[in-house]
């Protein structure tokens, strides 16, 4: 089975990295990451 083409919500995380908003993507991409830490952490 083929894998689908990635989604476009994927196209308009990466689209203001490329443009003026590096800033703004490597706030959202520093809370995605906090995220997935607090999730691999757990509960202490």
């Amino acid at each position: 089975m083929k894998r689908p083409a990635q989604p476009p919500e994927r196209r308009t995380v990466l689209s203001p990295w490329r443009a003026e908003g590096y800033d703004t993507a490597l706030a959202i991409s520093r809370l995605l990451l906090g995220q997935q830490r607090t999730a691999e952490v757990g509960d202490g």
